[in-house]
């Protein structure tokens, strides 16, 4: 058995942990989370920033919860934990690379590292645990590394998304495979394929990851498992899809459902 720390900056990441928090070969789990890595805006540049991202109904959405008094990261991070892991031993750090972070999770004393939806992290923090630590990436590495699982496949009409695990290294998402797996994507389906896309992760990406992650744990605990290197001359880092990308996958989703004329 081992011991595991996961952490994490998002909801997504709690449910990972939550998703692990009965695996056998676990003798004990800690999630550690951080809000995200992101210099203050001040309202003009968040109002940019949704514009560019989300278009105008970004800007609404971020006006409505300003006017509501939405609650920080921190607690959201703490409000989600305690829904969806309450049993696990939950530490919340200001910021995964002050030293102060460093110092408590290597007093965990933990096997094995585990990241889901957080920023990139460095050597000093993911090289602690004994064996090193795996990440949860949603994409076919090395094609699809970086952000927007599915919407890239959808954009340049690749068929199927794929759910890598593998060992962090200093480059984004290009760490040796652990293990992956492929599913099929709908690249022309009916409604608006933003919300076909939300869906997608949600329902059908996201719990097919979590499993993943947990095979790999299992078979790392009883060494029965060999990492490959990726080849880092392929594929590319996708960025995050922005409201201009978004309206062009839609125009591209629209003409290949258009019937073929002649």
């Amino acid at each position: 058995m081992i011991r595991a720390v996961l952490l994490t900056s998002t909801r997504l990441g709690c449910r990972a942990a939550a998703a692990l928090a009965g695996l056998p070969v676990l003798s004990g789990l800690t999630l550690v989370t951080a809000p995200p890595a992101r210099r203050q805006l001040s309202l003009l540049e968040k109002a940019r920033e949704a514009w560019r991202y989300e278009g105008p109904p970004g800007v609404l959405r971020a006006a409505t919860q300003r006017l509501r008094h939405e609650p920080l990261a921190a607690e959201r991070l703490a409000n989600a934990a305690a829904d969806l892991c309450p049993a696990l031993r939950h530490i919340h750090v200001a910021d995964f690379h002050a030293p102060e972070a460093v110092e408590r999770v290597a007093a965990l004393g933990a096997d094995l590292g585990i990241t889901c939806g957080t920023y990139r992290l460095k050597p000093s923090l993911y090289g602690v645990p004994r064996l090193g630590s795996i990440n949860l990436h949603f994409g076919w590495t090395p094609d699809y590394r970086g952000s927007s699982p599915a919407f890239w496949e959808m954009y340049d009409g690749v068929s199927s998304v794929g759910v890598t695990v593998h060992w962090i290294s200093p480059h984004q998402d290009a760490g040796d495979i652990l293990l992956q797996r492929r599913i099929r994507l709908d690249i022309a389906p009916e409604g608006d394929p933003l919300e076909y896309i939300a869906d997608f992760q949600r329902e059908t990406l996201q719990p097919l990851g979590f499993r993943l992650l947990a095979e790999a744990v299992t078979r790392l605990a009883h060494g029965h498992v060999q990492a490959r290197p990726q080849d880092r001359a392929r594929g590319r880092t996708r960025r995050r899809a922005t409201w201009r990308d978004k309206q062009e996958l839609r125009r591209r989703v629209a003409a290949r459902r258009a019937p073929a004329v002649g």
